[in-house]
């Protein structure tokens, strides 16, 4: 996670939607029923090399989505984003501004980057 960037609000123009797994399944895939719709944020993919080092650890961040901070965000939540859902691996607030939350991602199994 980089949580240290200088960030501009003006930034977030991305809107994604938050998911939660029902614990039920369809075709052995996990039915995701909606959370919160239409949050403002910004998406970040991460850079060859940024990327090239996390697959070392089997973690791949692939995308980083600054939103503003919540509390009701948790690592068992989806992310979509341009009809693509997103695990979410990790959060901190912003180092330099902990009225946002940094929230780190990987494609969810079975999507293509929506980014």
């Amino acid at each position: 996670l980089r949580g240290d960037a200088m960030f501009n609000i003006g930034e977030m123009r991305d809107k994604i939607d938050f998911y939660i797994d029902t614990k039920e399944q369809d075709n052995l895939q996990p039915i995701l029923k909606p959370y919160l719709k239409g949050i403002y944020a910004k998406g970040t993919k991460l850079l060859g090399k940024e990327n090239i080092a996390l697959k070392a650890t089997n973690n791949t961040i692939q995308v980083n989505f600054t939103i503003r901070y919540r509390e009701d965000i948790s690592e068992d939540m989806y992310i979509k984003y341009k009809d693509k859902f997103y695990n979410i691996v990790g959060f901190e607030r912003l180092k330099n501004n902990d009225s946002f939350l940094l929230i780190a991602t990987t494609l969810k199994d079975g999507a293509e980057s929506g980014i």
